[in-house]
C-alpha cells in the first residue's frame, strides 16, 4: 500500500526549507565576517548555502508539479499563479548565483588562517540578501495563491490535485 498524505503535492512540505536555510546561511556568513579567524563559520555558511540551493531547486520543481496537477486555472488566479512561478524561477537563479559566488569566495580563502573580507565575499553577501528578497517575494505570491485564491485548498473554490 503506497504512503498516503493529505497534502495535494510535495510542494507544501518543502517550501519552508529554502527560507529557513537561506536566513541561517546568511547568519553564518555574517558571523564569519565578524569573527574571520573562526573559519568553521564560513564553512558552515557554505554548506548551508549549498543546502539552501538544493532546497530551492526541490521547491521549484515541486511547485511546477503542483501547478500542473491543478489543471487549467481560470481568472485572476491564473495570472497570480504565473507571477508566483516567475518569481520562484528568479529566486532559484539567484540562489545558484549566490552558491557560485560563495564557492568562489571559499576557493579564494583556501589555505588561509582567516576569512578574507574581499570583494567576492562581499558581493556574495549582497547577492544573498537580494536572493532572499526574491525568495520572500515568491513566498508572498505563493501565500496569495492559497489564502486569496484558494488554490490547492479543498472546499474553498480552488481545485485540488487528486479530487474526484
Amino acid at each position: 500500500m503506497p504512503f498516503e498524505t493529505a497534502l495535494p503535492s510535495l510542494h507544501p512540505a518543502v517550501l519552508h526549507f529554502p527560507i529557513a536555510l537561506g536566513v541561517v546561511a546568511l547568519g553564518f556568513d555574517l558571523a564569519a565576517l565578524a569573527a574571520p579567524r573562526r573559519r568553521w563559520l564560513a564553512a558552515s555558511g557554505l554548506v548551508l548555502t549549498l543546502l539552501w540551493t538544493l532546497a530551492t531547486v526541490a521547491t521549484y520543481l515541486s511547485g511546477e508539479e503542483a501547478l500542473e496537477s491543478l489543471g487549467e486555472i481560470q481568472g485572476p488566479a491564473s495570472a497570480a499563479a504565473w507571477s508566483h512561478a516567475d518569481a520562484a524561477f528568479l529566486a532559484l537563479v539567484a540562489s545558484l548565483v549566490v552558491l557560485a559566488l560563495r564557492a568562489a569566495a571559499a576557493w579564494r580563502d583556501r589555505g588561509r588562517e582567516s576569512v578574507r573580507r574581499g570583494a567576492v565575499r562581499l558581493l556574495a553577501m549582497a547577492a544573498m540578501v537580494a536572493a532572499l528578497a526574491l525568495l520572500f517575494r515568491a513566498a508572498d505570491l505563493g501565500g496569495a495563491l492559497v489564502y486569496r485564491h484558494g488554490l490547492g485548498v479543498a472546499g474553498h473554490g480552488g481545485p485540488v490535485a487528486g479530487d474526484d
